[in-house]
């Protein structure tokens, strides 16, 4: 299974970016069909609580890492971005229920 089967989607069209120099290539976009049914998930109230408030902590936390940055060690900074990367991964898939 490839192509327009793959992604369910019964057609594709192919546009040409060719004004942008950087952008030589073919991009894919998708042609939804109007029998498909729209994503949306049945999340409990405290799973949105949590992935909201904890959201909120990393906006936090993330401006708190541009003020300090220049004072943190390599290793210190590196391991608060992963973390940061890692928890907006983590609410896609409490959201996705894996």
């Amino acid at each position: 299974m490839g192509g327009a089967e793959q992604f369910g989607c019964s057609k594709l069209r192919m546009a040409n970016l060719s004004s942008f120099r950087w952008a030589h290539y073919l991009v894919i976009i998708m042609q939804v069909s109007p029998d498909e049914k729209p994503y949306d998930p049945d999340i409990p109230l405290w799973l949105s609580s949590y992935c909201v408030a904890h959201f909120l902590l990393l906006v936090y936390w993330y401006n708190e890492l541009g003020v300090v940055k220049n004072d943190l060690p390599y290793l210190t900074l590196m391991a608060v971005s992963v973390y940061l990367v890692f928890s907006m991964i983590t609410f896609g898939m409490l959201y996705d229920r894996r």
